[in-house]
């Protein structure tokens, strides 16, 4: 069986001058990443390979998230190709992925994400808000190449103001 846990990057500071890709997180996007955090210790697959695209505001998100799960940030692999990336984009990281890992984590931005989601699980997605997680298994791939031949079941989708 193969787990794939995707992460949308916490809230970020929007209204500064900055590029796109060096905006921060707000105080908000801060306190969500403490809670999501505190929910992947408690309730998720902690090992695997996680990949995190390089912008300011998902590195801030995995390091918070590192800091409360105990991962190893060292082990994370900074992935150029997710910071605008398309659903194929993030399929092609997936498939390349050593079928020895059984968990994947990408830490990531929408829409991609939004769109992976809807494509592995074959169903409209509503909303995929900021520091969201959504936790897809897919019970008879053996390989990553697997998991897009089947259909992926969505097994836990949390959102931090539900917590």
């Amino acid at each position: 069986m193969k787990i794939l846990q995707l992460i949308r990057h916490a809230k970020s500071a929007r209204d500064l001058p900055v590029d796109d890709f060096y905006r921060p997180l707000n105080q908000r996007g801060i306190y969500d990443a403490l809670t999501i955090g505190q929910w992947l210790k408690e309730n998720s697959i902690m090992d695997g390979k996680i990949y995190c695209s390089p912008s300011l505001r998902t590195v801030s998100t995995a390091c918070i998230l590192s800091r409360v799960t105990g991962w190893n940030m060292n082990e994370i692999v900074w992935e150029k190709r997710i910071y605008e990336a398309s659903a194929d984009d993030l399929i092609e990281i997936i498939t390349q992925t050593d079928n020895h890992h059984q968990t994947i984590t990408i830490i990531g931005h929408n829409p991609s994400l939004h769109d992976l989601i809807e494509l592995l699980i074959h169903a409209g997605w509503v909303k995929f808000p900021t520091c969201a997680v959504a936790i897809i298994s897919f019970e008879n791939a053996r390989s990553w190449i697997d998991i897009f031949k089947t259909q992926g079941v969505l097994i836990k989708k949390v959102f931090p103001k539900n917590l």
